[in-house]
């Protein structure tokens, strides 16, 4: 069911598809919401907040967050690529990914622990100086992916594709890493086992 979306204290609740193009939402709350099959186009989000939503098989792009809150969001089979979340309140920040599409997305500085990017395409993406401690990328292609400066300490990283490291540029601590990684970091630390 689609509804009209007006600026204001208005909390939005409830399955909801909407197709928005190129407009700026200011203080529209989404609780208890799922957003089904919503496609938004260069639409600026200010001050919004999702609580408790789920977003299913969305586009956005050309997107921007503009200190909008995400508590207990989940992604499901959505494209979001380039979509900056570093720009978005990270005083409640907790989001999960499932087969989501996300190349290039900005995460830089932002604390995600225990975030889970599960089957997510993730290229290109920048991590730099997050705390991903605890986080999982199961199945995930982290290709070109940034980690500089980032903290992944009892993060899992098994089962990625693409992933690299430089381990004097990123903290490490019960890693779990696949065989294929560990070798990589000797190699670039000279050690090549036998």
């Amino acid at each position: 069911m689609a509804t009209e979306l007006r600026d204001g204290s208005e909390i939005i609740g409830g399955t909801h598809s909407y197709e928005l193009r190129h407009r700026v939402l200011r203080g529209v709350t989404f609780e208890d919401a799922t957003l089904q099959r919503c496609t938004f186009r260069g639409v600026t989000f200010v001050d919004c907040a999702f609580v408790d939503c789920r977003l299913e098989d969305c586009v956005l792009e050309e997107c921007a967050l503009g200190g909008s809150s995400l508590s207990q969001v989940r992604f499901e089979r959505c494209r979001m690529l380039g979509l900056n979340f570093a720009a978005a309140s990270q005083l409640m920040l907790s989001v999960q990914f499932a087969d989501c599409q996300l190349d290039y997305a900005g995460f830089s500085g932002m604390a995600l622990r225990k975030t889970a990017f599960r089957d997510c395409r993730l290229r290109g993406t920048d991590f730099q100086s997050a705390v991903l401690d605890q986080a999982t990328f199961d199945g995930s292609d982290l290709t070109g992916a940034l980690f500089n400066h980032a903290s992944l300490k009892k993060t899992d990283l098994c089962n990625t594709q693409g992933f690299g490291l430089d381990p004097a540029l990123v903290k490490l601590g019960d890693t779990k890493v696949d065989l294929a990684v560990v070798l990589d970091v000797a190699a670039r630390l000279g050690l090549f086992v036998g």
